[in-house]
């Protein structure tokens, strides 16, 4: 499975995906806002996602992009 993690400081990492670099990560109202960059045809592009956070506990976290619901653990 691909993904993102997220460590302490606001360092994020990419999980198996080779197109995109995740580098940072911070949380602006109740939003998760991840930067990095992405690999797109020969260029190189930075980018930033915004994602709702819809549930945060010490085990688990629920993301909303658009219409997608991601539900994560932690590790």
């Amino acid at each position: 499975a691909e993904g993102f993690g997220l460590g302490q400081g606001g360092i994020a990492a990419t999980i198996n995906n080779s197109t995109v670099q995740y580098a940072r990560w911070s949380l602006k109202k109740r939003r998760l806002v991840l930067e990095g960059i992405r690999f797109e045809e020969g260029h190189v592009h930075q980018f930033s996602d915004t994602m709702m956070v819809r549930k945060l506990t010490e085990k688990s976290l629920v993301l909303q992009h658009d219409s997608v619901v991601m539900k994560m653990r932690r590790l």
